[in-house]
């Protein structure tokens, strides 16, 4: 089979699919320079692939502006005449939007695992798997398909060079220092994922506050806050309830391209599932994640599989946006306690880290 010279990968939207997705896209790169990569994608994750060294090209739908940005979309992916298509999306819009890129071969996903009929828009699927299989290894299976050797441990291409290091570390320490905190080169840092695209994912501010206050007490420690304009009310009342130089509120003061230069100066990250919490994973930051109502056989950060907390309750996972009217018992049951146990475990280096790859 000839080695495609032009290929589309189509992953639209969430944040943390598309961090994973780079992954594949940095295996095909380092097997095949020569290959113009694109990506198409939406206009919330498109920072995370402009710029990236495995992307040649990014075409964004900008959705908000409707049927006519589609339009236009698709008439820029028909423009490039792309060979070969890797859906990554496997529902009806990705399906389409393979198509009508006019590309002859498009590999899709299994119909057992594909959505909204998203397999009949492809003329060739990867194998099926389980249900709840790691996303990221779903991915690598176009690769596989491709013939493409993996890489071990995965890249991403998020990981930002000395000069991105430090200037963001100058940041933390002005937005710190306008915030009445002191930062010294020697301290722990750590970052609290306050966020979630889904509101049934939500750890309690309550035991944010409690996790924050102890590990300063203890180690003086401080959290920076990570969030975007959804989080900011839930990080002025972390900040407002904790002790006095024990957090920084950087809710809003990063883009999304920034924030594996964020990740790079703390000891750990910790959160619910959502997308920086990937972002941190792909930058080989030990991340201690919260789950309930998804599944981490699906969506543990990839390295940090071992630092994942469950409450395992009956109802979960439910794989609703909204708690079902269970009073989000999943997410109360992962106590503060829990967390800090693990946290003492990563800054006393009892627990492996992820392995950053070469």
């Amino acid at each position: 089979m000839m080695r495609p010279k032009r290929i589309l990968i189509v992953l639209h939207g969430a944040i943390g699919d598309v961090c994973r997705g780079l992954s594949l896209a940095c295996r095909i790169k380092a097997a095949w320079p020569d290959t113009y990569l694109a990506w198409a994608v939406e206009s919330k994750s498109k920072d995370l692939v402009i710029n990236h060294p495995a992307i040649d090209r990014v075409i964004v739908f900008n959705r908000p502006d409707g049927f006519p940005a589609y339009l236009r979309f698709v008439q820029e992916l028909r423009s490039q005449h792309f060979d070969l298509v890797l859906d990554l999306q496997r529902h009806f819009k990705s399906g389409v939007t393979g198509f009508l890129s006019g590309a002859r071969r498009r590999i899709g996903f299994n119909r057992h695992n594909a959505k909204e009929f998203n397999w009949l828009f492809s003329n060739q699927q990867i194998k099926a798997v389980e249900n709840f299989s790691a996303k990221i290894e779903h991915y690598h299976l176009f690769g596989d398909l491709l013939g493409i050797h993996r890489q071990e441990p995965y890249v991403f291409g998020l990981t930002p060079d000395e000069s991105a290091q430090t200037e963001m570390y100058k940041t933390i320490v002005q937005i710190a220092g306008e915030q009445g905190v002191e930062i010294l080169t020697n301290e722990n840092l750590y970052a609290l994922l306050l966020g979630s695209s889904w509101p049934s994912r939500f750890w309690q501010d309550s035991s944010y506050v409690e996790v924050v206050n102890q590990l300063f007490h203890e180690r003086g420690a401080k959290a920076l806050l990570i969030g975007g304009k959804a989080e900011q009310r839930v990080a002025a009342n972390i900040f407002k309830q904790t002790a006095a130089g024990s957090a920084v509120d950087l809710t809003c003061k990063t883009k999304l391209n920034e924030l594996g230069a964020v990740f790079g100066h703390c000891r750990f990250a910790a959160g619910s599932d959502c997308g920086p919490m990937h972002i941190a994973a792909a930058v080989a930051t030990p991340v201690i994640s919260f789950f309930g109502s998804t599944s981490e056989k699906r969506s543990a950060p990839y390295g940090s599989e071992h630092l994942v907390l469950n409450a395992r309750v009956k109802c979960a996972p439910c794989y609703k946006r909204e708690c079902p009217g269970m009073g989000m018992i999943c997410m109360k049951n992962i106590s503060s306690g829990m967390v800090l146990e693990l946290a003492r475990n990563i800054l006393d280096g009892k627990v492996p880290v992820p392995r950053k790859a070469k």
